[in-house]
């Protein structure tokens, strides 16, 4: 992540940090936290750092795992199992002891988040220019390595599964084969054998 272009996005928001309530699903979450977590969790850029807070069967996953700063689990901020208000009072918490009161979040951010933040005395504003998208569009040398990668290991598996298809013979011979059936090493080749493939070759 190129944290000299996001604060040169961000230095104009009336924000004392970004604020995101997403999971791996929203590509902003996975670029700023560099965490795969399946269920929404919290991350904040404030003052150049990125601080992430997750629950506790996802923090030693994140501690290991992600690109940020500081981890932080519900547990840090008094919070297990309890309903929405408590669970409104750790974000505030959270927000609060990274020296935060005021954040920007996303066009697409929870509206839940921003008014139980603006009811804790938190000011939120809206970053209706998704400056987080802008900034990932910009790759570094590191990323733009890393696509390279990822292209090379996506064609060495198209190519495991293209060569698995080729190698394989139709079943039987003449009037006796069966319509459509491929044999690879004598069983059906089908589409579960060519994925374990691409996936082993991944």
């Amino acid at each position: 992540m190129n944290r000299t272009r996001l604060d040169d996005h961000l230095a104009d928001l009336d924000a004392d940090g970004y604020l995101l309530d997403a999971s791996q699903d929203d590509a902003n979450q996975l670029y700023l936290s560099g965490f795969t977590g399946p269920d929404p969790f919290l991350t904040l850029y404030a003052d150049g750092e990125v601080h992430v807070l997750v629950s506790g069967l996802e923090y030693g996953r994140a501690k290991s795992e992600s690109t940020a700063d500081t981890v932080a689990r519900h547990a840090d901020y008094d919070y297990e199992y309890g309903g929405r208000e408590a669970r409104n009072d750790m974000y505030a918490r959270f927000v609060r002891d990274k020296g935060v009161e005021s954040v920007s979040m996303p066009p697409r951010g929870p509206v839940g988040t921003a008014d139980a933040l603006r009811e804790r005395g938190i000011s939120v504003t809206v970053d209706t220019d998704d400056r987080l998208r802008e900034v990932r569009a910009v790759k570094t040398d590191d990323e733009i390595d890393a696509i390279r990668e990822a292209q090379k290991a996506n064609e060495a598996a198209m190519r495991a599964a293209e060569d698995l298809s080729a190698g394989a013979e139709v079943a039987g011979e003449g009037d006796d084969a069966e319509t459509g059936v491929l044999l690879s090493d004598g069983d059906p080749l089908t589409s579960e054998r060519v994925a374990e493939e691409i996936e082993v070759t991944l």
